[in-house]
């Protein structure tokens, strides 16, 4: 008796093991299929600066009294926030799924970081050149980045952020994406730079 609930005992963690192996195989796969994924910045929506919307705005000089004031007083508090959303395509060339848990990002504004951050959703990207859409929300405090700026500088750089068709313009973004195996995040080597198009 105590010779079968052994055997029955090591059956059953073998084929738990070869059951994680081949699931941490899958997951391993799905992070190196994701990481050969073209991505693009498909456009950026719902710009604003100190709580001002900038989507319909074509140039600093646009902006009203009342809104330029409170613009200053933004920048004079040492507080002048922005917040866009960048809508981001993912088109996947392989022949199987690709997947991701988690995505660290970096994005930049004429060459300087503005913000950083993580997005922990899980992403599925279809094979044979599928393609999935995720927001991507950026805040940033610009008064902390571009200290010395003066107000018009920085409205110039807010209003290069994206073009009039609101496709990127001066604003870049990497991303590095990771795969969490047993608990432990396995991340991609390096960060991938993401164009404006495919």
């Amino acid at each position: 008796m105590y010779n079968r609930l052994l055997h029955i005992a090591t059956l059953s963690c073998s084929i738990l093991l070869c059951l994680c192996v081949f699931v941490g195989c899958r997951t391993i796969q799905d992070l190196r299929n994701f990481a050969r994924c073209q991505f693009r910045i498909q456009n950026v929506s719902n710009i604003s600066l100190a709580g001002i919307n900038l989507d319909n705005l074509k140039n600093p000089s646009d902006i009203n009294v009342v809104d330029g004031a409170r613009i200053a007083g933004a920048l004079a508090s040492g507080n002048l926030p922005l917040a866009l959303q960048l809508n981001i395509d993912a088109r996947n060339p392989n022949n199987d799924r690709a997947a991701m848990q988690r995505m660290d990002w970096i994005a930049a504004l004429k060459g300087t970081q503005i913000a950083e951050g993580a997005l922990n959703d899980r992403i599925e990207i279809p094979p044979n050149n599928g393609v999935a859409s995720f927001p991507l929300p950026v805040q940033s405090n610009l008064n902390e980045i571009f200290k010395g700026k003066n107000q018009r500088e920085i409205l110039g750089m807010s209003f290069d952020i994206a073009d009039s068709e609101r496709k990127p313009k001066d604003l870049s973004l990497r991303v590095r994406p990771s795969i969490n195996i047993g608990g432990v995040n396995l991340r991609y080597p390096g960060y991938i730079d993401v164009g404006k198009n495919f």
